[in-house]
């Protein structure tokens, strides 16, 4: 068994379900709406399949207490300690109010507690059961499918799906694993995320830096990319690159010191170069 969707009634059901998109990365549903009854409703759906539905009534107006018996809060797990403390961050900023900051509390969690728009109490969770470790040659296939999954969304971006990382098989990536270092990250005893790199002529070279689909946008990214420059931390510039369009990642790779320095054109889209200088970055 498992648990489908928990229930949430809001006064204002267009600013609380964008709340949730916005701060959690929630899919949210087309709008239900029953006028007979004067419901309406969203179903929002997190990655990992749990749902939460928000729904308005006009004869429901009283907003929730803060420890009043019932449901007390819902506890979201949004990836890293770094992704606790950054989102806790930007949540205070944009005025959320914040019940209590980034801690371990005394049964093992690292958590933040904060209220939403309509003050339901949120636990910001970190996952502390991942490690990042050398792969293995019996990972590099289940390494490949996580790649091509990833990959897939970045060919939708350009509408090309002939992009190298895709047409890779075992033998190439088995070629990789023998040329260069192959980092896996597991969760739950699970490989979600994978990164590379090797070292030429005093750069490290990154690449293939993939996350599984439901465990994107929870630092994992960050947390592969910081593993592979502490691998090489001897060389003076790290080098990647990625595509043109894929705001995402040209977003993750600046906010870790890298910076674009050349642009390539290939086939029908652009590739843009970011580089890392170790002595003014790090």
């Amino acid at each position: 068994m498992q648990v489908n969707h928990l229930g949430i009634w809001t006064v204002d059901l267009e600013k609380l379900k964008d709340f949730y998109v916005k701060y959690f990365g929630c899919k949210a549903s087309e709008k239900y709406e029953n006028k007979s009854k004067q419901f309406s409703s969203y179903f929002l759906s997190f990655s990992s399949g749990c749902r939460i539905e928000l729904m308005k009534r006009s004869d429901i107006t009283e907003v929730a207490k803060v420890n009043s018996l019932g449901l007390a809060h819902i506890a979201i797990t949004v990836g890293s300690r770094d992704k606790v403390n950054e989102l806790t961050k930007v949540l205070e900023s944009n005025a959320l109010r914040i019940l209590s900051h980034p801690r371990l509390t005394g049964d093992g969690y690292y958590e933040s507690v904060i209220a939403d728009p309509e003050n339901n109490t949120i636990e910001l969770v970190a996952t502390d059961d991942f490690q990042i470790l050398k792969a293995e040659q019996e990972d590099l296939e289940e390494i490949l499918y996580i790649q091509k999954c990833c990959y897939l969304s970045e060919a939708a971006i350009y509408n090309d799906y002939t992009i190298p990382p895709l047409k890779q098989n075992l033998s190439d990536i088995e070629a990789d694993f023998r040329n260069q270092s192959i980092l896996k990250l597991v969760l739950n005893n699970k490989i979600v995320g994978s990164v590379r790199g090797y070292v030429k002529e005093d750069t490290c070279y990154v690449g293939k830096l993939i996350v599984n689909k439901e465990y994107q946008n929870m630092g994992f990214g960050a947390k592969l990319i910081r593993e592979i420059e502490n691998m090489f931390a001897g060389v003076s510039r790290f080098e990647l690159f990625t595509g043109f369009k894929s705001d995402k990642n040209l977003y993750l790779y600046k906010k870790l010191g890298y910076r674009e320095f050349k642009n390539e054109e290939l086939n029908d889209f652009t590739l843009t170069y970011l580089e890392k200088n170790v002595g003014s970055n790090r």
